[in-house]
């Protein structure tokens, strides 16, 4: 964390609010070194009325701006919410007082570098000299460097490697973000101490040359590329903002700046998923096989590594139902040409049915209605049982050494303990480790089946069976055997 105090920005600014009165404040802005610091965004209302009219369920909007003949300096925060205002009891009076913030949902940042000629471009149309995208903590990813001290002691970054990723958006933009860390110092005491700092960025690199118009697909895209971070690194990648420079100005974005995405220590973390040495042929894999799956593919795979790595606080029973959520959604990826059969002549047959069920006067008019309100399940074609593992015949994923998905009712399944979970049941006491080694056997299900989808072998990462030997994390059939008579024993 930063040792000073002093902000990067200090300057008036107005909160804003629909139906209120904008109120002055001083606003001070410290922004994070690295990835892993917090930034500070601290307000301060010289003069305000009754504190009451400041809070509002809407949200709100700090903006403050320096004119010369036009905007040269620009900074607007949208999605504000107050968490508290300080005021004196007996008064309550906000006048000369602190403003908390709760929550930001974007701030940017835009100033002027330079003024326009007499015929200027438009703004969205001007070309980007630099653009890049801020990560959060990336541990592996990272450019290969050493550093070489001189006899004053000064120090010198020499970069051995760049880690790389290609990618294209629809055919719009090509081209391949560099993985790089970006360092910054300055003085802190006197002339022989100095702080230096880093931050994980994606430095964008087009084909074509880049215009500010194009910023919102380039960060969808960024966004897809962190996505696919986050399953390679095994631990949440995020898009924390940009910057972008043209000739004109320099705008920054930070997205939800008060909150800070931390990755575990490494003491309590868990390996990548995807090695060192093959990081760039997994993105590339990955990237293409990305590119080619439609909406609905693209939802389930997101799905799927967000199961693995939510940015909840973690529950392995609310954790595992989500993953076998996950694991039913990709199998939808399998078509069912039963389904897809019933397609056209489904409302006739359901109107066959009904009518049938009608002129049993046997039953009673309850479970008449019952019958035909359940009409609908038999659209779903073959069951789940038969939907996956043809699914996972097609994506030829090996899962014969891991707990299986389904099976008897002696010997529980993934799929037994995700209805046990589903109908309240806790697996409490001894039973609890038995049921972690389930949950860790349907994570790397999981993984090994988002790793198919993408197009990427699974023996080549962690998650592949020979790993698993290595580590001795593998089970025997008697192993598993036993491991499944503790879960089923009440």
């Amino acid at each position: 964390m930063r040792n000073d105090n002093k902000p990067d920005y200090e300057f008036d600014a107005y909160l804003k609010r629909q139906g209120g009165p904008d109120v002055l404040c001083d606003m001070k802005i410290l922004l994070p070194r690295n990835a892993s610091e917090d930034m500070c965004i601290s307000l301060f209302a010289p003069g305000m009325q009754d504190v009451d009219s400041v809070f509002s369920q809407d949200t709100m909007m700090l903006k403050s701006e320096t004119y010369q003949q036009s905007p040269t300096f620009e900074v607007v925060a949208t999605g504000v919410h107050l968490k508290q205002v300080h005021a004196q009891l007996d008064s309550r009076k906000a006048s000369g007082t602190s403003i908390t913030l709760l929550h930001i949902s974007e701030l940017t940042i835009d100033s002027r570098i330079s003024s326009y000629s007499s015929s200027p471009e438009s703004e969205n149309e001007e070309t980007i000299s630099s653009l890049l995208f801020l990560l959060s903590d990336l541990e592996y990813a990272t450019p290969e460097a050493f550093v070489k001290p001189d006899y004053l002691g000064n120090r010198k970054i020499d970069i051995t490697k760049t880690y790389e990723v290609n990618c294209s958006n629809n055919e719009k933009h090509n081209g391949k973000f560099l993985l790089e860390n970006h360092y910054s110092h300055w003085q802190k005491h006197g002339l022989n101490k100095e702080s230096i700092y880093s931050q994980r960025v994606m430095v964008w690199q087009g084909n074509d040359s880049t215009k500010a118009d194009d910023i919102p697909s380039l960060l969808k895209l960024a966004d897809d590329v962190g996505l696919l971070l986050t399953f390679a690194a095994r631990h949440r990648v995020m898009i924390l903002g940009y910057h972008y420079i043209t000739q004109h100005h320099s705008f920054k974005q930070f997205r939800s700046p008060l909150e800070r995405n931390r990755i575990e220590r490494k003491e309590t973390g868990i390996d990548q998923l995807v090695p060192l040495n093959e990081f760039e042929e997994f993105m590339q894999t990955a990237m293409n096989s990305w590119g080619k799956l439609n909406t609905e593919g693209k939802d389930s795979v997101r799905l799927a590594i967000v199961a693995l790595h939510p940015l909840t606080e973690p529950s392995t029973q609310r954790d595992y139902l989500a993953m076998f959520a996950a694991l039913e959604g990709l199998s939808q990826l399998h078509k069912d040409k039963v389904t897809s059969e019933l397609e056209g002549v489904w409302a006739d047959i359901q109107s066959s049915l009904s009518e049938c069920i009608d002129k049993q006067s046997s039953i009673s008019l309850d479970t008449q209605n019952f019958l035909k309100d359940n009409l609908p399940v038999l659209k779903q074609g073959k069951k789940l049982e038969t939907r996956m593992k043809e699914f996972l015949k097609s994506s030829t994923v090996y899962l014969d050494d891991l707990w299986p998905i389904f099976g008897n009712a002696k010997h529980p399944s993934l799929y037994w303990v995700r209805n046990a979970l589903a109908h309240g049941r806790h697996f409490n006491g001894g039973r609890f480790g038995t049921f972690l080694r389930a949950e860790e056997h349907l994570r790397l299900t999981l993984e090994r089946v988002v790793l198919c989808v993408l197009g990427f072998d699974p023996n080549r990462t962690t998650a592949g069976m020979q790993s698993l030997y290595n580590q001795k994390r593998r089970l025997t059939s008697m192993q598993l055997k036993d491991l499944q008579s503790q879960l089923r024993q009440q």
